[in-house]
């Protein structure tokens, strides 16, 4: 297997750090595959008491690391939509708040966190209420429609809103994802 070294030291230079500070030493480094495919490897080393032989442990972390670059292009694209996406838990409690949000509602995430968001945003139902739009959420898992809504600094707006439910692997609601779209302009039209 080659190697390559991503805690900016060799292979040699590591070993020599881990007796030298006699104490346990972590490294990331990523090594490939006779077929060419590289891996990742998490090793730590803890030198033995006598100085002359370290234990290893060495950890594929190949999963870990393509989750992890998974769940920040998520983070990209979700801090990039221009659409307001909020996410609640099943008590309504705001759980995530992105950029288009807070230009949106001119309240920033760390604000509205743990709030209602109900509190926060003051929604008023159009051509239906909120009563319906929850049992159709709760029966087909998505409700979408009209509403109006307050900005912080006391405004309404108009709002397509589109809330989808979310669930645990057992069909429970644990939450709720909405993604708003301010119409106000386009009503104004009307």
């Amino acid at each position: 297997l080659s190697q390559k070294i991503l805690c900016s030291m060799s292979g040699n230079d590591f070993l020599k750090k881990v007796f030298k500070s006699n104490v346990k030493e972590i490294c990331k480094i990523s090594l490939i595959r006779e077929d060419n495919k590289p891996f990742f490897v998490l090793l730590e080393a803890v030198p033995a008491a006598d100085g002359k032989v370290c234990r290893v442990i060495v950890l594929d972390i190949t999963a870990r690391g393509q989750l992890e670059a998974q769940f920040a292009y998520q983070a990209t694209v979700l801090a990039n939509m221009s659409d307001a996406v909020i996410s609640t838990d099943s008590e309504l409690n705001i759980r995530s708040w992105n950029h288009a949000a807070e230009v949106m509602y001119g309240w920033t995430e760390q604000e509205v966190l743990g709030k209602t968001i109900d509190a926060v945003c003051q929604t008023e139902f159009i051509d239906t209420t909120a009563a319906l739009a929850q049992a159709e959420l709760i029966e087909r898992g998505v409700w979408r429609g009209e509403v109006t809504q307050q900005r912080k600094d006391g405004t309404l707006f108009y709002a397509y809103a589109s809330v989808a439910s979310i669930r645990d692997t057992h069909g429970s609601i644990i939450g709720g994802i909405t993604i708003n779209t301010d119409i106000t302009e386009r009503k104004k039209e009307q």
